[in-house]
């Protein structure tokens, strides 16, 4: 018994060593031996928001094997790469303000490597897991800040305005982009009120352990000035004056960078020029900024392909053919053809600029079109003159005449019931239209806005004196406020309403021209299918009505690069009767969402719940779009 067991326990011993040489251990990087091979096979970040972590870890050098790429073996652990990481995430949280944060890693090693080969190769690779841990800390805020105003000649209201372009503010952590970014956005705003040479000199004083930024902006405002005279080059078959009625300034006019801006867009917008610079010369000394516009020709036909998608209408498809010097002056012929699951379009139009003023712009357009809704189907034939004028920097009209034919099919007759005396229902006529929109741009920016007031309002008069198969009224207003808040957030408020009616011996409002709510149509209530809000027939198909009013509410945040988060709360209401509201009838909706700009367009994503949704609909609506819309 006795040597039975001497033999058996070393036996035992033996067996345990390996397997505590397999069992995971979790070691510093200094700790760490380098001699491997070593291959990754996870990396984890604690104490970053989900959308964070997503965004640093895309960013690291230490990559894991991505979970689809499942025929891959797992990369290479280079302990270097997690040093550089390391360091890369710790300047990024104290760029953000948190300089006392702390980023610290554990290797976790699953196996060890096997023994080298008797070639001299190596043998089999070890395994490890990689775990960071970040601890912001408490962030050094913004104790005070000045902006220097008194050596330069601003309008009233400029402080304000200089306040609201900052990205800093008093008790709000100090952010190293936001501080670089004041003395941008502060040079931009003397440049586009008559002092290009501005430079602006910033300062701050971090107290660590006060956890105090104290910060200045001073300024050199160099000489005030006004446009000079404007050069232009590069052209060969297109005349000068084409270009010049494209400026947006007047020689003599003070100095704006924004018209520099608009000037150029203006130019690129003819599509007749493949290369466009604008550049400002030095200051003269009679204050005077001259303007070298340099130009290539390109090609006046352009054939162009687009596609996209959105939940509500599917894959779309676009091809147009464009002649964008037709007759000369930048006259413009195109022919065009869109397709989705809803709308079948063939365009063809003709746009003459600069008439009949040298902002404004003349079209006329016909479209054969079909649009297919749940609720019908619509053949239609349109043609529409119209005039877009221009009446300042904010405010532009349109007055057109609009004349069409549109014929009906596929509608059930619980929906020609729910709309009244089956006598009254016309499923085809002819319209006439005059109308007038007129529309006021207050935004800081037209394309992205983030502070500033919207108005538009249109309205429409059909049949009447004009003559047609339907005498109808309409009047369409929307209304948008954007307002910067603490924090980047960015407050969004819009107000869409309308109303049409019918008079004279008109019964009915037709399908075609009633007012739908719902998904992301023309008044949209996110977390309801399209035109999902309102009243709907026995057949389950939505009626639409002759009333409509849509509410939103938006708070929106830049999360990385040009990607924005967004929450909202959308509210509407359609009635079968002009000019009426029944909040009892109103609808309410809830979500977040995504908005992006990329180089195949702008991505959309919400997800939305109703929370007023019609028996037998899904409380829970997803909206996706991605690409241009048209």
């Amino acid at each position: 018994m006795l040597l039975l067991a001497v033999v058996v326990l070393p036996s035992a011993s033996a067996r345990a060593a390996p397997a505590a040489e397999r069992a995971p251990r979790s070691v510093s990087l200094s700790d760490f031996d380098v001699r491997g091979p070593w291959r990754l096979r996870d990396v984890s970040i604690e104490g970053l928001g989900w959308l964070e972590n997503w965004s640093v870890g895309s960013s690291l050098q230490t990559q894991a094997r991505a979970w689809w790429s499942f025929w891959s073996d797992d990369p290479a652990f280079v302990p270097a790469y997690l040093y550089g990481d390391l360091d890369t995430i710790r300047s990024r949280i104290q760029a953000e303000g948190y300089y006392e944060a702390d980023v610290g890693e554990r290797i976790v090693i699953v196996t060890r490597p096997g023994p080298h080969l008797a070639n001299g190769e190596d043998g089999t690779p070890g395994e490890v897991e990689v775990q960071i841990r970040v601890e912001r800390g408490l962030p050094v805020v913004v104790c005070s800040l000045y902006i220097d105003l008194e050596t330069v000649s601003l309008p009233d209201g400029s402080a304000e305005e200089i306040g609201l372009r900052f990205p800093l503010e008093v008790g709000q952590p100090f952010t190293r982009d936001g501080y670089q970014a004041a003395a941008q956005r502060y040079a931009e705003y003397l440049a586009d009120n008559g002092y290009p040479e501005a430079v602006v000199e910033r300062h701050a004083r971090v107290d660590v352990r006060e956890r105090c930024a104290e910060v200045a902006y001073g300024l050199e405002p160099g000489r005030h000035a006004v446009f000079g005279k404007t050069t232009i080059s590069g052209l060969t078959t297109i005349p000068d004056e084409i270009a010049l009625r494209e400026i947006s300034y007047v020689e003599g006019e003070e100095y704006d960078a924004k018209r520099m801006t608009e000037t150029q867009g203006r130019l690129r917008g003819t599509r007749l020029f493949s290369v466009v610079r604008v550049d400002k010369g030095e200051v003269t000394d009679d204050g005077e900024v001259p303007v070298a516009i340099e130009l290539s020709e390109g090609p006046p036909h352009e054939i162009r392909l687009g596609v996209g998608y959105g939940t509500d209408d599917g894959v779309r498809g676009l091809a147009s053919w464009w002649n964008y010097n037709f007759l000369g002056g930048n006259r413009r012929l195109g022919v065009s053809t869109k397709i989705s699951q809803i709308n079948r379009w063939v365009d063809a139009s003709f746009v003459q600029p600069h008439f009949p003023g040298r902002r404004d712009t003349a079209s006329i357009s016909f479209t054969l079109g079909q649009q297919d809704e749940s609720t019908y189907l619509d053949n239609s034939f349109i043609s529409t003159p119209k005039i877009e004028w221009w009446l300042d920097e904010a405010m532009t009209a349109t007055t057109y005449y609009s004349f069409r034919y549109d014929s009906l099919s596929d509608v059930t007759p619980e929906t020609v019931a729910a709309l009244g005396p089956g006598d009254q229902f016309q499923n085809s006529g002819f319209t006439s239209t005059i109308g007038l929109g007129i529309r006021w741009n207050g935004f800081n920016d037209p394309a992205n806005p983030t502070s500033g007031l919207g108005l538009a309002l249109a309205g429409e008069l059909s049949g009447g004196p004009l003559g047609a198969d339907f005498d109808l009224f309409r009047l369409i207003g929307q209304a948008a406020y954007y307002q910067p808040l603490a924090w980047d957030l960015v407050a969004a408020v819009t107000l869409r309403g309308g109303s049409i009616v019918p008079y004279d011996e008109t019964p009915q409002v037709p399908l075609w021209a009633r007012l739908y709510a719902g998904g992301n149509a023309a008044f949209p209530v996110r977390g309801y299918g399209r035109r999902r809000v309102g009243p709907l027939s026995g057949s389950d198909d939505p009626l639409g009505g002759r009333t409509a009013l849509v509410g939103t509410a938006e708070l929106l945040y830049p999360l990385f690069g040009p990607v924005l988060g967004v929450v909202f709360f959308d509210a509407g209401d359609v009635e079968l009767s002009g000019w009426t509201l029944k909040p009892e009838n109103v609808q309410k909706g809830v979500g977040a969402g995504l908005r992006a700009v990329t180089p195949v367009g702008p991505v959309e994503i919400d997800f939305g719940f109703g929370l007023d949704h019609p028996d037998g609909d899904s409380i829970f609506q997803v909206n996706f779009t991605i690409g241009p819309q048209f």
